[in-house]
């Protein structure tokens, strides 16, 4: 099964459909439409920007907060790395995205709560796709 396969399956276990079609948000790769329980990827990204973008997005769909915009970025972006690093793998904008990453776990740090949110989002995803297969 390839990631993107195995990622959709934990989509679709939550009732959140995936979309490859541009995202409503202008320069976004993907997003997640809480309210209409939908995620849409731009189908112009590679496979793997694809993977890692659905990654994060689920994050989002995975994760319960209604907290504040940058708190729930901060757990995507963390959850993100934490997968990937679980798989062995580099993400195509690790570098690109490395500001947000830090601000992601300077800003869990400060939390438990969210440090506790970032280990339950990455177990819900590994436990599906363990080896981000591909």
């Amino acid at each position: 099964m390839t990631t993107w396969a195995c990622l959709v399956l934990i989509a679709t276990s939550i009732h959140v459909d995936v979309r490859l079609s541009r995202p409503w948000s202008n320069g976004a790769y993907g997003e997640y439409i809480g309210i209409f329980k939908v995620i849409n990827i731009d189908p112009a990204l590679s496979s793997s920007e694809r993977d890692y973008t659905l990654v994060h997005e689920l994050a989002h769909a995975l994760d319960h907060d209604h907290g504040p915009m940058s708190g729930k970025q901060a757990l995507a972006y963390a959850v993100t790395r934490e997968v990937y690093r679980a798989w062995g793998r580099k993400g195509p904008w690790e570098g690109l995205w490395s500001y947000e990453a830090h601000y992601a776990w300077r800003y869990m740090a400060e939390e438990d709560r969210r440090a506790a949110a970032i280990q339950d989002v990455t177990a819900r995803i590994l436990a599906r796709c363990p080896g981000g297969e591909r």
